[in-house]
This record gives C-alpha cells, structure tokens and sequence, in this order.
C-alpha cells in the first residue's frame, strides 16, 4: 500500500481509536482474504461470524473514500453519516494511489438513507473499509458505544 494511506490510517487511528492494518496478503479466496485481513486487527469478534452469513460488501472507490471517512470523523452513535467535504477530501486522497486493481469492502454503505450493517465486533455499533488487489492490503476500522 502506498505510504499516504499507511500515513493517513496511522494518523486516524490514533486520532479517532481505530485499528488499522497495511501490508502483503497472501492469495486466498475473497471470503479467506477478508476474515485474514480482519484478523490483522483482531477481528471478528461479533458473536455472529460475518464472513459466513453475510460477507462483506464490495463497493466503489467512492464509496470506500466516504465510509473511510465516516470511520474517521462521524460518531456512529450520534450523527448522521454524511461526512464533511475535507474529510472526503482527505479520505479520497489516502486511497487515491491504491492500484486500479484494488477492491474495497464495507460492512455497510453508511449513508443518511440506510444505515445497515454487518459488525465485525461486539460494539453497539462499529465501521470500516478494507481494500486489497492481489499483492497488498489495508483495514481501517473503528467501533463505538451509545
């Protein structure tokens, strides 16, 4: 992964209490590299394993930019998930140079319409991106109490 996004998620992480993850990935099925990736940061730990029921989803580069900037700037709890236009921005620019190759997931969309997800953990509510092509990948992912 490119060192803006390794910058960027170190920089959030510690910011916003997430946990996050970049480096090589090993070639496994979608589902495998998933939950091998998730395990990066210790994941899942919901009680409903949501590799086997219900994966993550794939989803846009534009679509990963704004749930990555959920994860590092709405609170999950007590706002809705429309990020501001410097959080897209910045959320943007970290994943801009991920090869044109990578495939992002989420465990929900996180927009004002329809807030539904998968969780990964326990929290009341937690959210995240992961990314991948087939040499490399990341995980940003937060979780929060209300």
């Amino acid at each position: 992964m490119n060192d803006r996004l390794v910058r960027f998620l170190a920089a959030e992480a510690k910011r916003a209490g997430g946990r996050w993850w970049a480096g090589p990935v090993p070639a496994l099925p979608d589902l495998d590299r998933q939950r091998w990736i998730a395990a990066r940061i210790g994941y899942p730990t919901a009680s409903i394993d949501p590799f086997g029921s219900s994966p993550l989803d794939e989803i846009t580069r534009d679509e990963a930019a704004h749930v990555l900037a959920v994860a590092t700037t709405i609170s999950l709890a007590y706002e809705a998930p429309i990020p501001g236009p410097a959080a897209m921005d910045a959320a943007r620019g970290a994943i801009a140079e991920t090869g044109g190759a990578t495939r992002f997931f989420a465990n929900g969309r996180w927009r004002a319409d329809a807030c539904e997800w998968m969780p990964l953990s326990d929290a009341t509510f937690d959210c995240g991106v992961m990314g991948y092509d087939a040499a490399a990948g990341f995980v940003f992912w937060v979780e929060e109490e209300d």
